[in-house]
């Protein structure tokens, strides 16, 4: 499996900054509070977004090694039934 790319992450942290912006600046210009409001809710997620890309390729990491135990002990495994296949 190939490992994921982070270009899907650029783009979702720079469409919630560029929202986040034009919010702010339309809350700021309109006057409205609730704008303003949701305008800092998607800064914090642009905060949260490198975090979650984070957590989620040390999950990988974990998954890549634990696949590479799992089939060192297939191939004990398999070894053991060859062996075992062979003597009478």
């Amino acid at each position: 499996m190939p490992a994921p790319g982070r270009t899907v992450t650029r783009v979702a942290w720079a469409t919630m900054l560029l929202n986040g912006l034009t919010l702010g600046v339309s809350g700021w210009y309109a006057g409205r509070p609730v704008l303003l409001l949701v305008a800092a809710l998607c800064f914090a997620c642009v905060g949260l977004i490198p975090v979650a890309w984070r957590r989620h390729e040390a999950h990988f990491e974990n998954l890549e090694a634990d696949r590479k135990a799992l089939a060192g002990e297939v191939r004990g495994l398999h070894d053991l039934l060859r062996s075992r296949g062979k003597s009478p």
